[in-house]
C-alpha cells in the first residue's frame, strides 16, 4: 500500500480517537487530533500529485475519509452544545449539522454516480474553501467547549463568538458551494439523471 493511502487509513483511524477524547472532555486533545487528520488530508494529496500516485482506492476513500471525520466532529459538537443548554446556538448548530451532512451525502452520491459513468468530478476551489472554513469552525468550537481560559472571561466570550461567526460562514459556503457544484456540472448531472 502506498503512502497516500496509508495516510487516508490513518485519518479514518483518528476519527474514533477524536470522538473518544471528546467524550472524556479532553477537548483540546480532540482538536489536536482533528488538526492532525486535516494535515494528513493535505499531505496525502500533495504526495499523490507529486509522485503521480493515483489508485481507485485513493479516488473513493480519500474524500470519504475527509467527510467522515468532519461529520463526526460537527455531530458531537452540536450534540454537546444542545446538551449545554444554549438554546439558540444549539438550534443553529443542529440545523447547520443537518445541512452540512445532507450536502456531503448528496454530493458524494452524485460523484459516485458520475464515476459509474466514467466521469471523475474533482473538488473545485469553492468546495476546498468550504472544507477549510468548516475545519476552522470545528477547531474553534472545540476550543470554545474547552473553556480552558476560564480566568479571562473576555477571551472565552471572544472565542465563543468567533466559533459562532465562523460556523455561520461555513454554513453559507456549504450551501453556496453545493449550488455551485450542481451549476458547474449541469451536463454531467443531466447525463446521470437522464433515466429518472
Amino acid at each position: 500500500m502506498n503512502l497516500p493511502n496509508k495516510l487516508t487509513i490513518l485519518r479514518i483511524i483518528l476519527m474514533p480517537v477524536m470522538v473518544a477524547l471528546f467524550y472524556f472532555e479532553l477537548y483540546i486533545l480532540a482538536a489536536i487530533v482533528f488538526v492532525l487528520a486535516a494535515f494528513t488530508d493535505m499531505l496525502d494529496g500533495k504526495i499523490a500529485r507529486k509522485n503521480n500516485i493515483v489508485t481507485v482506492f485513493g479516488k473513493f476513500v480519500d474524500p470519504l475519509a475527509d467527510k467522515l471525520i468532519n461529520i463526526a466532529a460537527i455531530i458531537i459538537l452540536s450534540g454537546k452544545i444542545c446538551a449545554g443548554g444554549e438554546k439558540w446556538y444549539g438550534i443553529f448548530a443542529v440545523i447547520t449539522t443537518v445541512i452540512i451532512v445532507s450536502r456531503e451525502i448528496i454530493i458524494t452520491s452524485l460523484r459516485a454516480l458520475a464515476a459509474n459513468e466514467g466521469v471523475v468530478i474533482a473538488a473545485d476551489k469553492m468546495g476546498k474553501l468550504k472544507t477549510v472554513l468548516q475545519d476552522i469552525a470545528i477547531v474553534t468550537m472545540f476550543i470554545d467547549e474547552s473553556k480552558f481560559i476560564d480566568k479571562i472571561p473576555f477571551v472565552n466570550e471572544l472565542i465563543h463568538w468567533m466559533a459562532v461567526i465562523i460556523l455561520v460562514g461555513a454554513l453559507a459556503l456549504t450551501i453556496i458551494s453545493g449550488v455551485n457544484y450542481f451549476a458547474s456540472n449541469k451536463e454531467i448531472m443531466d447525463k446521470i439523471t437522464k433515466d429518472i
